[in-house]
């Protein structure tokens, strides 16, 4: 082969292969919202596009919040599985004074009744919801729990030090 059929060729190569990205474009992505709020305070609302991690185009929930955490540097934390939340930012799931506090999760407004956040998937369009619960245990052992939303007021985790909310209309990245 001459050398102008092997710089011909060279250069027919490199062009291919700088088209080869831009056929992986937003059509293999999808956009998922993810939101986290506590109390009153709105810690994190974006659009999150995430390349599916299943053949199905589903993504499990636990992918889109890593994705938050490598994006947007989210202060969250996971447990040693890597498959829940404990914490974000100042809000811990914790026992204070016998009252449980954690976090759980809506899909679509949707509280999912089995799994964990790794086992548990979302698809293009699909909305997470993280809110911060509290559970209070009932005065009998025959009485049920009262639960419900973690109430900004009561001012149990350094509501007012730090509000820095993570917010915005769409995202231009791509995590894989």
């Amino acid at each position: 082969m001459n050398v102008k059929k092997a710089i011909l060729l060279l250069l027919v190569v490199i062009f291919v292969a700088g088209m080869i990205p831009s056929c992986v474009t937003d059509a293999d992505e999808i956009a998922v919202t993810l939101s986290i709020r506590a109390g009153d305070e709105k810690i994190f609302n974006t659009k999150i596009n995430i390349v599916p991690t299943n053949d199905d185009g589903t993504c499990s929930v636990i992918d889109v919040v890593n994705n938050a955490i490598a994006l947007y540097e989210v202060d969250i934390k996971l447990d040693t599985s890597g498959n829940s939340i404990t914490k974000i930012k100042n809000y811990d799931s914790t026992s204070i004074d016998g009252i449980e506090y954690y976090w759980m999760y809506k899909i679509n407004d949707v509280e999912p009744t089995t799994g964990k956040a790794n086992t548990n998937y979302v698809k293009d369009g699909d909305t997470i919801e993280y809110l911060f619960y509290f559970s209070e245990p009932g005065a009998t052992p025959q009485a049920q729990a009262k639960t419900g939303l973690y109430k900004s007021e009561w001012e149990l985790f350094g509501e007012g030090e730090e509000t820095t909310t993570q917010e915005t209309e769409s995202s231009e990245s791509t995590a894989e």
